[in-house]
């Protein structure tokens, strides 16, 4: 996890850093949502896993950009399971879509495609998993302002051994 914590944060720095005089292409973030979590097909009812964590990107233009997040539960348990302490944590790099509705001024689709890296325990056998791969998301998004927009996403982790961990989430981001 080291390697990829190092890589996603000077991927952010030179985000941050390649600014050009164009107005609003950094944006930064924070989101909460809930999770679901699917085990060998079995899906978990938990005492409300919800999640909070923040984001930032580049907006290169033409509705493209570069994203990265990084997303953090507290503890919490599984219901009618031995399932308990469960803790989740993610970060990823995306390369994001957004496409404006023709007909909606300041709403747009938002779609997102990119590595993911998921660290994930519990109490259950005294496990720790972490997972790299592939992760996906679409959204919608409507810009406030100029420089403010909010958006509602569905996103999909990697897989950690067969549980699939899948998000719904609402987020804000300032562009400077």
């Amino acid at each position: 996890m080291q390697f990829f914590t190092k890589t996603l944060a000077v991927a952010t720095i030179g985000m941050l850093l390649a600014t050009n005089a164009q107005a609003n292409n950094i944006y930064l973030g924070a989101r909460a949502g809930q999770l679901a979590m699917d085990i060998d097909n079995f899906a978990i009812e938990t005492d409300k896993p919800t999640y909070y964590g923040f984001y930032g990107g580049y907006n290169f233009g033409h509705g493209i950009s570069v994203e990265s997040e990084y997303l953090k539960t507290e503890k919490f348990g599984a219901k009618n399971s031995s399932i308990d302490n469960i803790k989740l944590e993610a970060m990823g790099v995306y390369g994001v879509y957004r496409m404006p509705i023709p007909s909606q001024e300041n709403i747009y689709l938002k779609g997102k495609i990119g590595t993911s890296q998921v660290t994930i325990e519990t109490d259950l056998i005294n496990k720790k998993g972490e997972s790299k791969g592939f992760g996906f998301g679409v959204g919608v998004g409507a810009d406030i302002s100029d420089n403010l927009a909010v958006e509602a996403e569905y996103s999909q982790l990697p897989d950690i051994d067969d549980m699939k961990i899948q998000q719904l989430n609402i987020a804000g981001h300032m562009k400077f």
